[in-house]
């Protein structure tokens, strides 16, 4: 997706290592097999859960149209808030052959435990809540079907999507899948024995970075640094300030407003995301709730439109217009659109016949 390309590598810090201390492989005290939870920032592209609020602060490092869309966010105050922005959480399964080569892929995930958290089930392993204090769970979250969950290269994505509502428009009202307007929310999948599992029954664990953030020391301290990759005691310093700082901005809200639904020593991986506070007017483009301005390129078919975005698109042919609602096109309607050219038909026949008819009657 667009935004997983934006931010650069040192979204976090440049220096977090996305694999396993420098221990070196050895089969009697590795395991071939683990399954993460994915939160890498320093990969390339950095691989986070998104949207995320870490991918706005570095918006001004950003080059090109990106960097201008992810600008555009930040000077509107956060994500869109007039259309769905879906939650993706990627997850990977790595293998480590007997060469110790990792060989990356989709982890088969076993949906029947994915359970949406409300405050009540505290066995729950998917939460979606507002940073408020106190928390507040977002109860419209729709249940992940296989059809949410694609492979996506090397790994799996799982995208959770809000449950369609009420929004006001105009003088009425639609319904979509957009988020509350100027709402901070956190979104975390848990992992561990207590997690989302595979169906082999098998556990979705913390990526290094993460598990770092979850242990609850002071990672400045030299004795809380020796899972902290760095070739010299200054880079591990260096390393350690940018973790810890990030460590004490999820102390302050997330991780308490988490603690809600399960122990923050749980968390796979996480993110937050501001959205964009409301404003007195503005267009809708709400593909959840198939709501464009009209004329619009959206309703065409992308195959059939120039490459060149300012040339006429004469070969251009409109597209399922109910596909931006998610929905399919009914047979039905395809075919009502022929009745009144029946009835055309019908009446022109009509007209056509008249004036032989009145010379066979004369006749």
């Amino acid at each position: 997706m667009l935004l997983r390309r934006v931010a650069p590598a040192a979204l976090l810090t440049i220096a977090i290592c996305a694999c396993e201390p420098g221990v070196g492989y050895d089969a009697s005290r590795n395991p071939t097999q683990t399954n993460y939870t994915v939160f890498d920032p320093s990969a390339t592209p950095p691989q986070i859960p998104l949207p995320n609020d870490l991918a706005l602060q570095q918006a001004a490092t950003v080059p090109g149209a990106q960097g201008e869309l992810l600008k555009l966010f930040v000077s509107q105050g956060g994500f869109p808030n007039d259309q769905e922005v879906p939650i993706t959480l990627d997850l990977v399964k790595i293998v480590v052959d007997p060469t110790g080569t990792e060989v990356r892929s989709q982890p088969a995930l076993d949906f029947s435990t994915l359970r949406i958290c409300n405050g009540t089930n505290p066995s729950c392993t998917l939460a979606v809540m507002k940073l408020t204090n106190p928390p507040v769970f977002e109860p419209g979250i729709d249940q992940p079907q296989a059809s949410d969950y694609v492979l996506n290269g090397d790994h799996g994505t799982l995208t959770l999507h809000r449950s369609l509502h009420s929004v006001p428009s105009g003088s009425g009202t639609i319904q979509s899948r957009a988020w509350d307007a100027g709402v901070h929310y956190v979104a975390a999948i848990r992992g561990g024995p207590n997690g989302v599992k595979t169906t082999d029954a098998q556990v979705m664990n913390p990526q290094p970075a993460m598990f770092l953030l979850l242990q609850g020391k002071d990672l400045t301290k030299r004795e809380n640094q020796g899972l902290i990759p760095g070739n010299s005691q200054a880079e591990k310093d260096a390393t350690a300030q940018q973790l810890e700082a990030l460590r004490q901005t999820y102390l302050k809200g997330p991780f308490p407003v988490l603690s809600a639904a399960f122990p923050t020593t749980d968390i796979g991986t996480m993110t937050t995301f501001q959205i964009a506070p409301a404003v007195a007017t503005q267009p809708v483009i709400d593909a959840s709730a198939g709501v464009v301005p009209l004329p619009s390129n959206l309703l065409l078919n992308g195959k059939t439109l120039p490459d060149d975005p300012l040339a006429p698109a004469t070969n251009a042919k409109v597209a399922n217009i109910a596909a931006l609602g998610r929905e399919e096109l009914a047979l039905w309607v395809g075919l009502s659109a022929l009745l009144p050219l029946a009835l055309l038909l019908l009446t022109g026949l009509y007209m056509f016949a008249l004036p032989y008819a009145a010379k066979w009657r004369r006749g």
